[in-house]
């Protein structure tokens, strides 16, 4: 069978290296020819390459996307110019060499002077295809209708293909296709400048995210037509009929392909001419109206060309297939491009429910496994976040027993909502995470640290399922949070581990394991207090207005970062402008008076028996005032106000200026030492230990 298949293809590069090379027809004598034997292998090697053979023959679908075929149709309307797409990949083997050959040389037969040839290059690599595209006009009429020169069109194309198709290596040219037909639409556009629309006004609309779409008139795309037999008298040897098939089959698969975008793009749009409505309408017969199994379905196409030949051993497993399409095949004229186009409209049909077929969702049963740390979990579960902080190592399978590569989609929100926080996260952010039956999705978390209600969604074909679970927190230890104070430089404030134990006692998640489903519990949830205080630092109403994020909730370490920018920024801040506008004050009268200046105040012990701060009328490390030395065992009243700003200076600023009563009277200090509420903040959180 091998020497057979290899007879086959030396009489198909025979034929299509004709074509390719435009060789007269008539019989002439060829001088003899001598090769190595090395050479031989070589050729025999590149000859039996299948790969190559099926992806310089799939480069085809890429340059001919209904996208780009649109595209161009709306830019020869408006410019007098044809843009003609063509896919080949760059290289001196055997199928890629005859098939760039081949379309060179169609591009060669248009007659018209005013063409912009738009090429997409597929350059091989070790492991796949990088690309580039070039875009080159056929005359200098090209040129000067577009205004450009011909290096300004060259460095469009090289910047373009640059900035979105870049060094990305492709296993395979179809993986490439979504990128590289919108990357050629941007160069066009980017060569036709902003105008988009055409003299009508109402022909092809192209958005900024390149999507094309039609306005009013055109012909919608092409399709199979009324396929007619082949008039070919050449006969295939049943042994060498594989390649046919996979070649046939490919081009079935791409129809359907097209057919699903064409639909997709246009159905419940409008107005569509006649042209368009009849197309949207022979949507193959099993193809579904709905737009999300078209898209599964698409997606399942996708997988039937990067495995054709798996493809065919699966729908071989039935006899009468085998037979049928081996008696389809074996009429074909394969030195034609296309051979989908030769089908009798009864062998379409036959071709079409094959693959219609093999398309049906298997019905499978399956288990959605949900694990932490390898562990299974039940839903109404409660998983925990580590006092590291880390989220859990959270996992989820769809177990099956069938083999079969059924695509499943998966992803999680976590939602938190006690109080007024409306805190609502997806992951993946953006989308599904894809994978298939039996393959386990280990849930990326990336920095972000969540908690609440977790509910995991699952779609395998026309199956929704839904698992609902919580996720709680762990507690750090005190030292833990001192040492990361300590790491971080922020014991540089030496009363902010003070303040900590003041607002939440170093309590980050409220303790207990006695965890409920509700908003309103909150054992294990963030230590909240009121009005709308979180965290160890107790975060509530921050700079600018903002509110704690929902990672300084569930991250103690996030919270104290947080916290020190919060005290160390807009609440120092609003202490230095207030002792900044009573020194105005101070200084006005002392200049004034020189021999009787303004006394700072008494001393001012607070806390308490066990933990005490005596504050003076001195300099602070962290202030620009100067109030003389700050003698040992003491503080200044600067940090007194910074302290107190931190909650709120209700009832005053805890050191401030009393104003005169009448004109030339001696202002003099004063303590503003509790809020509305009669607590001395100060006085609390110099009570505590460090």
């Amino acid at each position: 069978m091998t020497s057979r298949i290899i007879i086959f293809f030396l009489w198909l590069f025979m034929v299509l290296a004709g074509v390719a090379q435009n060789y007269p027809t008539q019989t002439r004598e060829l001088p003899p020819v001598t090769i190595t034997e090395e050479r031989a292998r070589d050729l025999m090697r590149q000859l039996t390459d299948l790969d190559a053979f099926m992806h310089a023959v799939g480069i085809k679908n890429i340059a001919n996307d209904q996208r780009l075929e649109a595209f161009a149709t709306g830019f020869a309307e408006r410019n007098q110019i044809e843009a003609f797409t063509i896919g080949y990949i760059d290289s001196d083997e055997l199928w890629p060499r005859v098939f760039r050959n081949i379309r060179l040389k169609k591009l060669n037969n248009i007659t018209t002077d005013q063409l912009l040839a738009a090429h997409i290059l597929f350059i091989p690599q070790d492991d796949g295809y990088t690309v580039e595209l070039k875009l080159e006009g056929k005359t200098t009429e090209v040129y000067e209708l577009l205004e450009l020169t011909k290096e300004e069109v060259n460095l469009i194309a090289k910047e373009t293909s640059d900035q979105q198709l870049g060094s990305t290596v492709y296993a395979k040219p179809k993986e490439a296709r979504e990128t590289v037909v919108s990357a050629m639409i941007a160069a066009l556009q980017r060569v036709e400048g902003n105008s988009r629309v055409d003299n009508n006004g109402d022909d092809w609309v192209v958005d900024s995210e390149e999507n094309v779409s039609q306005g009013g008139s055109g012909s919608g795309g092409s399709d199979t037509g009324n396929p007619t037999p082949s008039d070919s008298t050449n006969q295939i040897s049943p042994d060498s009929l594989l390649i046919v098939q996979a070649r046939l089959m490919t081009e079935l698969i791409t129809y359907f392909d097209n057919e699903i975008d064409y639909w997709l793009l246009n159905n419940g749009k409008g107005p569509l001419d006649m042209e368009e409505i009849r197309r949207l309408q022979e949507l193959p017969s099993c193809l579904p109206d709905d737009e999300g199994q078209l898209e599964r379905i698409q997606t399942a196409l996708n997988g039937l060309v990067e495995d054709v030949s798996g493809f065919l051993t699966s729908l071989f497993e039935t006899e009468d297939n085998q037979e049928t399409l081996d008696e389809i095949c074996q009429d074909l004229d394969t030195t034609q491009e296309s051979l989908l186009t030769q089908l009798t409209e009864d062998e379409l049909a036959t071709c079409e429910e094959m693959l219609c077929e093999y398309l049906e969702e298997e019905e499978v049963e399956y288990t959605i496994v949900l694990r932490d740390d390898g562990e299974e979990i039940e839903a109404g579960a409660y998983v925990l976040i580590t006092a590291e902080p880390e989220m859990p190592a959270l996992s989820v399978e769809a177990v099956s027993e069938s083999t079969s590569e059924i695509e499943v989609k998966l992803r999680l929100k976590i939602e938190y909502r006690r109080d007024i926080r409306q805190d609502e996260d997806y992951f993946p952010a953006n989308g599904w995470y894809e994978t298939n039956l039996n393959e386990e999705w280990e849930i990326d978390f990336g920095d972000r640290i969540r908690g609440g209600r977790a509910t995991l969604y699952t779609e395998i074909g026309e199956s929704r399922d839904t698992i609902i679970f919580h996720i709680r927190g762990t507690n750090p230890t005190a030292q833990a949070v001192q040492d990361y104070i300590e790491e971080e430089d922020y014991d540089d404030t030496w009363f902010f581990t003070r303040l900590i134990r003041q607002e939440s006692n170093y309590i980050h998640f409220n303790n207990g394991t006695n965890y409920g489903p509700e908003w309103t519990d909150s054992q294990g949830c963030p230590n909240w207090g009121p009005p709308h205080g979180w965290g160890l630092c107790q975060l509530d109403l921050l700079a600018g207005g903002q509110r704690p994020t929902a990672q300084e909730l569930w991250s103690w370490k996030a919270n104290v970062d947080r916290g020190y920018d919060f005290l160390t920024g807009e609440k120092f801040n609003i202490a230095e402008v207030h002792i900044a506008g009573e020194m105005v004050a101070v200084n006005t009268w002392n200049t004034a008076n020189p021999t009787d200046l303004v006394e700072g105040h008494a001393d001012q012990e607070e806390g308490n028996n066990t933990n005490s701060v005596t504050y003076t009328y001195a300099s602070s490390d962290s202030f620009d005032f100067d109030w003389g030395d700050l003698d040992a065992g003491s503080e200044s009243f600067l940090d007194a106000v910074w302290i107190k700003s931190y909650n709120g200076n209700s009832r005053g600023y805890y050191y401030r200026l009393v104003a005169p009563t009448r004109e030339g009277e001696k202002p003099e200090w004063e303590l503003r030492r509790t809020n509305i509420h009669d607590h001395n903040y100060v006085g609390a959180v110099s009570g505590r230990a460090e």
